[in-house]
């Protein structure tokens, strides 16, 4: 073992905290998120299956679209296995992205892989860009989603979450997540290892 990477152990940063959550899709909360997004009479934010014209206009719209990200989300118009969501507000500007992940997701950044039920779908890969948060479209892209996974006749959400992503954990919470593995990422090995949550299977 490199005395290298030994070292590397001991700098701050060099494991990551994380939880995997349950949610069911058909919750209460789901509809009052999209309830009161809809609030103020006209249209309200929308999420739009990614397509290549959609995609062309964000990244012309926003810098913080990088080539790299472009390029990810144009592979992944019309896959199988994951679906990407280009996310609008309610005046028309492009917001961010999102994605459901279903069967199998192989999670190169977190060296982790989740693998699905036929009822489970995975929430994965949110950005919402600056000029656009504390506006509630993080949460109206996990209730939004929701609503399309239950009309697949999935019933089961998932996410995986860091403990220090305040932002994504308070936007998950109003749907009601339930923790069923705590997840440590030690970074400079890229090993995560993974304990079941007391009392979870």
């Amino acid at each position: 073992m490199p005395l290298t990477k030994l070292r590397q152990l001991r700098r701050k940063g060099s494991y990551w905290h994380l939880h995997r959550y349950e949610f069911d899709l058909d919750s209460p909360a789901v509809q009052q998120i999209l309830d009161a997004s809809a609030r103020g009479g006209g249209p309200g934010p929308a999420l739009v299956e990614v397509n290549l014209p959609d995609l062309d206009a964000m990244r012309a719209s926003s810098k913080e679209l990088t080539d790299r990200k472009y390029e990810q989300l144009k592979e992944r118009i019309g896959a199988r296995d994951i679906t990407a969501y280009l996310i609008r507000t309610a005046e028309g500007e492009w917001a961010g992205y999102c994605h459901l992940a279903f069967n199998r997701f192989d999670d190169r950044y977190l060296s982790h892989v989740v693998r699905l039920r036929e009822d489970q779908t995975l929430f994965v890969d949110t950005q919402v860009f600056k000029p656009f948060r504390r506006r509630g479209l993080q949460t109206f892209s996990v209730g939004r989603r929701c609503q399309l996974a239950g009309e697949r006749g999935l019933r089961t959400g998932v996410v995986v979450l860091n403990d220090k992503n305040t932002a994504s954990r308070a936007a998950y919470s109003h749907v009601g997540i339930r923790p069923v593995r705590k997840l440590t990422l030690v970074r400079p090995f890229k090993i995560m290892i993974q304990t079941p949550v007391l009392g979870r299977g």
